[in-house]
């Protein structure tokens, strides 16, 4: 495990470019990181 994940997101147009809260969850604990998508 190198601390990476990949998230991939189908069917996106160019009004999903904006800032989210991804969440990783693993029973009672959380990572929460703020990204931006950008869609070209």
């Amino acid at each position: 495990d190198n601390g990476q994940s990949t998230l991939t997101i189908n069917n996106v147009t160019l009004q999903d470019s904006q800032s989210y809260t991804a969440r990783a969850t693993h029973k009672v604990r959380f990572v929460d990181a703020k990204v931006n998508l950008n869609v070209k």
